[in-house]
């Protein structure tokens, strides 16, 4: 029998249960390109417009995030898109990318769906097979939509040449990562290991980028990296192919390495074995809050660290804040209301809020674990002994919402303690972390309904997702393209006082938010309570 025999078969079973799931990140993210784009148009309708963008963004913290400004001799909107918005892009769908590979091989491993596959006439190259020929159609569908999408828009700088490449370049960013995560399946034991293996090489693939970008003696280090090799094709200004060549090489390379892996070991085996346990239990482990936050403590060391990071690297950029709001002044539309504060202040509470968005996902991971958990047969072994299912629901939110409270908080000490290094405004630390601590009533509201969803409606978890976008959006465009008021208390955010920038008075609105919390949780109980548990 051939190692590809039911190749075909496979991937159209693997396409069919991931329909609706890539459909919508498909869709998802061609929307997000849309309103990045529209907002870049609106933001900088002329030409003195983007130069001072141009000025603004030339900081090492911005160039680290996002790469180092190409504009030539004219910084027009094509080349606005690919400088501000093609890591962000590059990276979103290699995260998705690394997902599907993880969840079409590794994760059927565990369910135990491989062996009954494999059981049949099927070779043993078509798990990975399908896997990647699913991530292969989804990047190349994302390339497509990426360059249509682009064309849409119909400025004249944003051209076909320009928009083909740019597209070309995300979609080979998620096939090298869909490589990486072909491999990482292979050494690692679980899907959340894996996961978090080819997660880790897309983080040094960011930081290498970024310290290439920032550091000019250093920017040989962008040719180690895929996100390197897609800014290197420079859309819209050189429009570079051969950068893209290496990327693909490369994810065939690694897609190779995996299927020859995969033919060699023992099915459910890896090549890196798990690292043996303690032979005594710690005293927290017995209980359900102990054991859920000892099998989240991982996501929530890597998400605290990192937020530590983002926080000590843009810090120093509010030491320009007050240049920025003179040369950029459309950031006061963000929050028309704090235009008083100054930008420092400003900045600093724009940098909160969206941190604060991002944090929903650590904190949305713990409770979305438990479903995962279900899914592998583990959760009904555990609530077999002593472990009742109220006290396992509970402990996941309480992880979750020490998650979020962890990653605001460790991103509000490292922010405010640089930004007094650089602004010398001792006051400030203080303000920055209470308007991290503040941040909390939103994010308790998001848990809430990820519990909800968990107790309820646990197939249509996708959904948390969807409302943390949603989130974003509302902060970032609500202002600038002046929606309704009702379309922006659709986010908990907006519901809170931009602080530092504002010293207005949300007491109420923060304790009706708890209120609101408490209510949604004790909802999921009950669901959590009468639903069938899987496995």
């Amino acid at each position: 029998m051939s190692g590809t025999q039911g190749w075909g078969y496979a991937t159209a079973v693997a396409l069919r249960r991931d329909r609706v799931r890539l459909l919508a990140t498909v869709i998802g993210l061609g929307a997000m390109m849309v309103l990045l784009v529209t907002s870049l148009v609106t933001l900088y309708p002329d030409e003195a417009a983007r130069a001072g963008a141009a000025l603004t963004l030339d900081n090492p913290g911005s160039t680290f995030l996002v790469g180092r400004i190409y504009h030539g001799h004219d910084y027009h909107w094509g080349i606005m898109t690919g400088h501000e918005t093609l890591v962000v892009m590059a990276v979103a769908v290699a995260i998705g990318s690394i997902m599907v590979v993880t969840r079409h091989t590794r994760a059927e491993e565990e369910s135990g769906r491989t062996e009954l596959l494999l059981s049949g006439v099927v070779g043993r190259h078509v798990p990975l097979l399908a896997g990647l020929t699913v991530a292969v159609a989804f990047n190349v569908v994302i390339a497509v939509v990426m360059t249509g999408v682009l064309l849409a828009v119909g400025e004249p700088s944003i051209d076909l040449a320009g928009s083909a490449v740019y597209g070309a370049a995300v979609g080979m960013v998620g096939l090298v990562f869909a490589g990486v995560a072909a491999v990482a399946v292979q050494l690692a034991s679980t899907a959340r290991a894996a996961n978090a293996m080819a997660s880790a090489v897309l983080a040094a693939s960011f930081l290498l980028r970024g310290v290439a970008d920032v550091s000019p003696g250093a920017s040989w280090l962008a040719w180690t990296s895929p996100l390197g090799w897609a800014q290197r094709s420079y859309p819209w200004h050189l429009d570079r192919w051969w950068p893209l060549v290496i990327g693909v090489a490369v994810a065939v390379l690694l897609a190779l390495v995996g299927l020859a892996v995969s033919a060699s070991r023992d099915l459910g085996a890896a090549l890196r074995p798990p690292r043996p346990g303690r032979a005594q239990a710690t005293s927290a482990l017995p209980h359900p809050v102990g054991l859920a936050l000892r099998l989240h403590r991982g996501v929530l060391i890597g998400w605290a660290v990192g937020l530590v990071v983002f926080g000590l690297v843009y810090g120093p950029v509010l030491g320009d804040a007050e240049e920025f709001l003179t040369q950029m002044p459309l950031l006061i539309d963000f929050m028309p209301e704090a235009a008083q504060a100054g930008g420092v202040r400003l900045f600093a509470a724009i940098l909160v809020a969206l941190v604060a968005v991002v944090c929903c996902v650590p904190a949305g991971q713990a409770l979305t674990r438990m479903l995962s958990d279900e899914t592998a047969g583990r959760t009904a072994p555990l609530l077999s002994g002593g472990t009742t299912r109220l006290g396992w629901y509970l402990a996941g939110v309480a992880v979750a919402a020490l998650t979020a409270a962890v990653t605001t908080l460790a991103f509000g000490l490292a922010v405010g303690g640089t930004a007094v290094q650089v602004t010398g405004e001792r006051a400030l630390f203080g303000d920055i972390v209470v308007a991290s601590v503040q941040q909390w009533s939103a994010l308790a509201v998001v848990i809430g309904v990820a519990a909800v969803l968990v107790g309820w409606l646990p197939r249509a978890s996708w959904l948390l997702w969807l409302l943390v976008i949603w989130c974003g959006v509302v902060l970032y465009f609500a202002e600038l393209l002046d929606w309704p008021q009702w379309v922006r208390w659709s986010s908990p955010f907006d519901h809170l006082v931009a602080r530092p920038a504002e010293t207005g008075d949300d007491l109420t609105a923060r304790l009706v938010q708890w209120g609101l919390a408490v209510v949604l949780v004790a909802v999921g109980a009950v669901g959590y309570r009468r639903r069938t548990i899987d496995g």
